[in-house]
């Protein structure tokens, strides 16, 4: 027969290779020798003790022994505030956000002072994307808590989120003057600049932010982007390195560092970044497109009808994949192929200029003067100054 719990009375299930484990029904400790037949009792853990081993778990990392702890807790002293605060924030951070959430209304129910738990409810709208009840939470903590920096922290994260720009940076200006080393605060002051065009801002506050987190790679790559806008390409490049060094599954880096490359006219290094770009990001149409361009830049024909097909298969409704589709069948000497590219691009886009205008050489190249000087003079209607000048006469 097992042994029975001293405090509840209820028997113990069979654990033959458990040291120490509590009581699953009330929580009372036990130390079960390994004949799992005489146990050594320990006093039963409190609502401190499982408060105190929740709050270690959760600076630990181990967020679900967090909410196990807590939940004890919980069982003990079901109306906690603190206690449901506690295993919110762990629920949280096992993405479970609207158990989370409930036990933050549940907090602020008991106690609507509870300046935390208004944060952290907040915190959990912002993962579901909620960001306008977010920044309410956000509003009501800073009433309770006017100097709770990271409560504007968040609230500016949440504003820039809703595209609300200077009043994301009012509040990310508050936490710099509060916090004068806080990197978060100087990473999203730069994007919401960035969005607003002060590219000189907004590198300057990266140019902060790095030394402060250097581990960090979203904010090398945003510097990189940053130097990019502003034609500073090899900083950009050299941000762009630096992000991929710290991650390098960072495809949105590989993917500008090859756009880059291809703008300076390194089409191998642009190659090559864009292969991986492909590898980590498959269906990422600009990766396709531009590797082809690649190809067709250096006669790599059949490398680069490959690639505007997988454009074609991302995209089917889209023209460009058979603009430039049709541009390498026509430098396959496949003439009736572009031929046919070019007429599925206009199909898609009756107002695309250069589509009529390459159908229209490729008309020429079969000797159809006639469906050529169409083509051309469409060409020329749709885009009077995009369109190479060409004697398109049809009787010559």
């Amino acid at each position: 027969m097992l042994p029975s719990c001293p405090y509840c009375r209820r028997e113990l299930p069979k654990e033959p290779n458990a040291s120490q484990t509590d009581c699953p029904y009330c929580g009372g400790v036990l130390q079960v020798a390994l004949s799992a037949v005489a146990p050594i009792l320990l006093p039963p853990a409190t609502v401190q003790t499982h408060m105190v081993r929740g709050i270690k778990a959760a600076k630990a990392g181990q967020y679900q022994l967090a909410v196990s702890e807590l939940t004890q807790a919980l069982r003990l002293e079901p109306d906690s505030a603190k206690n449901l605060n506690n295993r919110g924030y762990a629920l949280s951070a096992c993405q479970q956000y609207n158990r989370a959430i409930a036990d933050f209304d549940r907090a602020i129910e008991l106690d609507p002072t509870f300046a935390a738990a208004w944060n952290n409810r907040g915190l959990a709208r912002i993962a579901l994307g909620d960001f306008a009840r977010a920044i309410t939470d956000f509003d009501t903590a800073l009433q309770l808590d006017p100097k709770m920096t990271l409560a504007h922290l968040n609230r500016g994260m949440s504003l820039a989120a809703l595209a609300n720009y200077p009043d994301a940076i009012a509040d990310f200006d508050h936490v710099v003057q509060a916090q004068p080393r806080q990197p978060n605060a100087y990473h999203n002051r730069a994007f919401s600049r960035t969005a607003l065009g002060e590219f000189d801002t907004a590198l300057a506050d990266y140019s902060t932010a790095i030394p402060l987190r250097p581990e960090f790679a979203v904010s090398w790559y945003n510097r990189g982007f940053v130097q990019t806008l502003l034609g500073d390409y090899p900083a950009a490049l050299a941000d762009y390195d630096a992000a991929i060094e710290r991650d390098p599954t960072m495809w949105h880096a590989r993917y500008q560092r090859a756009d880059l490359h291809r703008i300076c006219g390194r089409i191998a290094d642009a190659v090559t970044d864009f292969d991986a770009t492909i590898v980590l990001r498959p269906a990422f149409l600009p990766a396709w497109l531009h590797r082809g361009e690649c190809h067709l830049s250096g006669a790599q024909n059949a490398a680069a009808i490959a690639d505007f097909t997988a454009v074609i298969q991302l995209a089917p409704d889209q023209p460009i994949g058979y603009k430039n589709r049709g541009l390498a069948r026509m430098a396959s000497s496949d003439v009736g192929g572009a031929i046919e590219d070019f007429t599925n691009a206009i199909r898609r886009d009756a107002h695309y200029a250069e589509a009529y205008h390459q159908r229209g050489l490729a008309y020429r190249l079969l000797g159809d003067a006639e469906k050529s000087h169409a083509d051309l003079t469409e060409a020329r209607r749709l885009n009077p100054h995009g369109v190479d000048e060409v004697n398109d006469s049809p009787h010559g």
